[in-house]
């Protein structure tokens, strides 16, 4: 404060020299005595000065006698410090404490409002009686309802399901009882556009300052969506559970690398190993190669389509439809490859049938043909002999000698012979496709029976010039057997072998012990039966493929001939000549067991 006059006292005394003696310059001041300074106007001047002085004095005294006092002192010590802080340009008043704290407290209640209103929750304040005093915009959004539609209205009425009121009330009131300070609970509501909600509510209780229940504040949580996806979820899951213990179709779940991460029951009883054993094992090595391949291209197939793929094939001793799934993960790609197999193994089969039953109706239809074409022939060239033969005899008989009768005869009657023989052996085939069988078994030897039906074809083999080698055999070749019907069976044989054997050629007849019984060989030096048409050659109505050369035959001798021995419990089959030629060998028991179904005479 002394400074303040120190500087006024100068400022005032420098004002008096230049107001009395404005025009005293610097050389005449130095010149002046001291008397000539003190004129009446420096007096009044310097009196008028003190004066002020004296006032300014007495009002700075005061002053600071005031801003000595604590009050004072702590205001202005603020007021420094506040001048110092960079908000000292805004009003005192807002650095007020109460102002201040007034301030926050409203800052503070615009977050909370704003927080309360824009949250996607329903916050629901309610007394004790379940009236609803308090509802955000939240509970409006997720119930689809106007605003202010619930306050003073009954929580019961809009939340609770009728059939669930009085559970929900009983507890309320256990929870107020209890002094539970949180509960959670799930419910379903209905919505103003009729929708079922699922909601989930967080109950809070509401304290006084005596730490007694006055209400609940709720917070609601629309978990429709969450609930939702929880079902399929569930559902998804129960499927995939459903479809991993499927009692007939194999799953199969592996990475990228073949690496198995699950499969059912099905799958492991396939691999013969424990669903425990097969986890982490590599799928490639518990297969086949053949299988493990086509698995690995269905693999990269799947990894580079992101596509299912489906094929057929063989799998643990099975014929299976797949498919294989890709399993896709987060970013997109396949990570994981499921196998899904159904067995087929009967469809298939079923469908080889059928397949090998066409194909067995297209050749039987076939052979049916042939059958018919060489039939037609093989009855018209007899005929034929028999008319022609028999013309020339009717127009020569007035003139023809002895001799020429005789070979018109003989002619006549080979030719009738021939017919017979394919009349009979229609009448046989007819039988035995109707199932009779007449048989008179008694014991008789191969030997004579074989010796018989080379009699019955010595015309045909001389006619050929042809030389059958029999060796009849050292030891008893005694058989129970319908004589007539074995002999049919060799006679047959020998007429294939003549019929499709060139002219001067051998044929060798042997029999054979074996314990199982007699067998009998007939070899030649013919055409042969190629390797694929042993067992066809059998059948009704076929011939072998090298025979269809116009020799003729009607396809029905070997059919015959198998239906017989195996009447006789025998077996009949054909063998391929290492040097040409074929050889046809049947067994017989030598007493046959008979089946009581069928007729038999002994």
């Amino acid at each position: 404060m002394s400074r303040y006059f120190v500087s006024l006292g100068c400022v005032l005394l420098i004002q008096s020299f230049f107001i009395v003696k404005p025009a005293i310059s610097v050389d005449t001041f130095s010149n002046l005595m001291f008397k000539e300074l003190f004129t009446d106007n420096f007096l009044f001047v310097l009196c008028t000065n003190l004066a002020v002085i004296a006032v300014s004095f007495l009002y700075f005294q005061s002053k600071l006698k005031s801003e000595k006092s604590p009050g004072k002192f702590a205001e202005k010590e603020t007021t420094a410090l506040e001048s110092q802080s960079p908000f000292h340009h805004f009003p005192d008043e807002v650095f007020f404490p109460q102002h201040e704290l007034f301030t926050k407290l409203k800052a503070k209640e615009e977050q909370y409002r704003t927080l309360v209103e824009t949250i996607p929750h329903g916050i629901l304040e309610v007394d004790l009686a379940g009236v609803i005093t308090f509802a955000n915009p939240g509970i409006n959004r997720i119930l689809a309802c106007p605003d202010h539609q619930f306050i003073g209205k009954d929580l019961f009425d809009h939340f609770i399901p009728l059939d669930k009121i009085n559970e929900y009330k009983n507890a309320f009131e256990s929870w107020r009882v209890q002094s539970l300070e949180t509960v959670s609970c799930d419910l379903v509501a209905l919505a103003a556009n009729q929708k079922r909600v699922n909601l989930q509510l967080d109950v809070n209780t509401k304290l006084n300052p005596q730490g007694k229940i006055t209400g609940y504040i709720l917070v609601v949580t629309d978990v429709t969506d969450q609930v939702q996806k929880q079902l399929r979820l569930e559902e998804s899951e129960s499927t995939a559970r459903a479809l991993l213990m499927a009692p007939t179709d194999s799953i199969l779940l592996l990475d990228k690398k073949g690496t198995i991460l699950d499969v059912n029951n099905v799958t492991a009883k396939i691999l013969g190993k424990s669903k425990e054993e097969l986890l982490g094992q590599s799928y490639f090595r518990l297969v086949s190669l053949e299988i493990a391949n086509q698995r690995k291209e269905k693999i990269n197939e799947v990894i580079a389509t992101r596509q299912s793929v489906r094929f057929e094939g063989r799998f643990g001793g099975t014929w299976n439809d797949s498919i294989a799934y890709p399993v896709l993960g987060k970013d997109g790609s396949v990570s994981k490859i499921a196998f899904l197999s159904h067995d087929i193994t009967k469809r298939k089969f079923r469908e080889t049938e059928l397949m090998e039953a066409k194909a067995a109706a297209e050749q039987a239809n076939q052979a049916k043909s042939e059958f018919l074409a060489n039939m037609s022939h093989e009855l018209r060239t007899p005929m034929h002999g028999i008319l022609s033969y028999s013309k020339f005899g009717i127009k020569k008989i007035e003139y023809i000698d002895k001799q020429k009768t005789l070979k018109y005869f003989t002619h006549i009657n080979t030719s009738a012979k021939r017919l017979m023989g394919l009349l009979n052996d229609l009448l046989d085939l007819a039988k035995l496709e109707s199932g009779q069988k007449d048989y008179h078994f008694h014991q008789t030897s191969l030997s004579n029976m074989v010796e018989i039906a080379i009699r019955d074809l010595v015309f045909l083999t001389q006619e050929k010039q042809m030389i059958i080698d029999f060796n009849r055999p050292d030891f008893d070749d005694s058989i129970i057997a319908d004589k007539d019907k074995i002999i049919q069976v060799v006679r047959n044989i020998l007429v294939n072998s003549v019929q499709y054997s060139p002219r001067r050629s051998l044929i060798k007849i042997d029999i054979f012990d074996r314990q199982e019984g007699l067998v009998l060989s007939v070899s030649d030096q013919g055409i042969g039966i190629p390797e694929n048409e042993l067992e066809m050659v059998f059948d009704k109505f076929t011939q072998s493929s090298l025979s269809k050369t116009g020799a003729g035959g009607t396809g029905l001798g070997l059919s015959i001939s198998k239906e017989i021995i195996k009447d006789h419990k025998g077996r009949i089959w054909a063998e391929k000549n290492e040097h040409g030629g074929a050889t046809i060998k049947f067994i017989l028991p030598f007493d046959p067991k008979f089946e009581d179904d069928v007729q038999y005479h002994h």
